[in-house]
């Protein structure tokens, strides 16, 4: 199946979390619902059509793809990160954006690949101009990033870490309320209030244990380009949008 193809590739960087559980398909279903739902806002029915359903449903779990740079005593570490910490920990939007266009080369014209690339480098960037690499600000920021953004935060809220326990559906819808405007865009926002539910049906649905990923050795960009060239001649191009 063409979507099991950018999910490979997004866990082989997982793999080295042990505690992330289904994080990569539960983001592709929280991106596939908010996405479905800002169609039904004019503004943006002419651009959330059936491509751009089919590529953030395949290239969502992308987006933290570039942490296969990060060093386990940085991506690993159970409590608090200090500011050197942080600003390697930043470093792996670029990396992820760097990988996947070295990975798609010719193949960039895929909706996918390229979707997945911007999305690896803006998911972190804030509406209000304050988040990283590029103080990219409002609008400027791919829509596709902007969902992610929102859909990645809620999932880490809910979620159990290694630096963190995971809190209730309830306390997520809060904070990512009340960083509409600032952190996140009020559209995006506006969207998840009203799916809100279909959120938490979907993490509850995937919050049972799950046994851990086997042994993987990922450990720099280029192990990880091997593995994604050795995928990429399988990739067909979508013909029809992701089931719902």
């Amino acid at each position: 199946m063409q979507y099991n193809v950018p999910l490979a590739i997004a866990k082989l960087a997982e793999f080295r979390e042990q505690d992330t559980g289904k994080h990569l398909e539960r983001i592709r279903a929280y991106c596939w619902t908010l996405s479905v739902e800002m169609a039904r806002n004019p503004r943006y029915a002419q651009v959330i059509d059936s491509n751009f359903l089919d590529a953030i449903y395949a290239a969502s779990p992308l987006h933290d793809v570039g942490k296969v740079g990060i060093p386990d005593d940085v991506l690993l570490k159970p409590g608090a990160l200090n500011a050197t910490e942080w600003e390697i920990m930043r470093t792996h939007s670029r990396i992820g954006a760097e990988i996947l266009t070295l990975a798609g080369g010719g193949a960039m014209t895929r909706s996918w690949l390229e979707m997945g690339r911007v999305i690896a480098h803006q998911h972190h960037e804030r509406w209000d101009g304050t988040g990283y690499p590029s103080r990219l600000k409002g609008e400027e920021i791919d829509l596709a990033a902007r969902i992610v953004a929102l859909a990645d935060a809620y999932d880490a809220i809910t979620s159990k870490r290694c630096y963190k326990a995971a809190m209730s559906h309830e306390e997520a819808c809060s904070r990512l309320i009340s960083s509409s405007g600032t952190h996140f865009d009020p559209e995006v926002v506006a969207a998840f209030q009203r799916v809100a539910g279909a959120f938490q049906e979907t993490m509850q649905h995937t919050r049972e244990e799950q046994p851990a990923p086997p042994p993987l050795e990922v450990r720099s960009a280029t192990g990880l380009l091997r593995r994604i060239n050795s995928m990429l001649p399988t990739i067909v191009a979508p013909e029809q949008a992701a089931p719902r």
